[in-house]
């Protein structure tokens, strides 16, 4: 079951890719990366499917896919290292003067010609970074304008279904395989000096087991069944 729970998590993972606020796209070329660098297929870390597929193969037909690895990358691999790392309070000095030593060694073999040339070189950058670009040249750098921006909302694809008697509103969208469901269920007839208690309880759902079963037991189970539960209160 802890396989099981593992693996169901693993896969909701690479399938949604929740990249936070980071910029999909660019996780996704910097996955790339990790494979192309070294010589490697750069799509071969996009691709999940079939080693997902073949993974869940061999789990099902019984084979000891964790024992093996397990033995041969920890059990009984002889190599170790252990690192230690301590605190240098005087290594930024100690940098600095080496570079200092460094500069002035590199001074000392410059002729007056090539340090009056660096010193020319410095003074151009200073007033080249305090120079306003000029209108041209600021407007070769793309920018977004007004008229670029959709005036009407991209629709979104809603067919009203029933299941169980309860109203529900089906949208087709692409999710890569993951179905995301929201359930709503009204409060009005909770008293009011319940309602500040809510929020507690719908965290206590998830945090401190049922009747049969304990915390990890039902984190186990979720994490074997779906890509998580998460639940709030919006009180108006």
């Amino acid at each position: 079951e802890e396989v099981e729970a593992s693996l169901n998590s693993t896969e909701f993972a690479v399938r949604e890719l929740n990249t936070g606020s980071d910029p999909r796209g660019l996780t996704m070329m910097e996955e790339a990366l990790k494979t192309w660098l070294h010589g490697g297929d750069p799509i071969a870390q996009l691709r999940f499917e079939e080693p997902l597929a073949r993974l869940k193969a061999r789990l099902a037909a019984g084979e000891d896919v964790w024992g093996p690895m397990i033995r041969r990358y920890f059990l009984e691999n002889t190599h170790r290292v252990t690192v230690e790392l301590y605190p240098d309070p005087a290594m930024s000095e100690r940098t600095e003067a080496e570079e200092a030593q460094r500069l002035a060694a590199i001074k000392e073999g410059m002729t007056e010609a090539e340090l009056e040339a660096v010193m020319r070189t410095q003074e151009a950058l200073q007033e080249k970074q305090a120079t306003p670009d000029t209108p041209e040249a600021l407007k070769c750098i793309p920018t977004l304008q007004l008229s670029d921006i959709p005036t009407e909302n991209t629709p979104v694809p809603t067919e009203m279904e029933e299941v169980h008697g309860a109203p529900c509103l089906h949208h087709d969208l692409f999710t890569n395989d993951i179905l995301y469901l929201d359930m709503a269920f009204d409060l009005h007839g909770l008293p009011e000096d319940l309602l500040p208690y809510m929020s507690l309880f719908a965290e206590a759902l998830t945090e401190m087991g049922t009747a049969k079963e304990d915390f990890v037991a039902l984190t186990q189970r979720i994490n074997r069944k779906v890509g998580g539960v998460h639940q709030f209160v919006l009180v108006s």
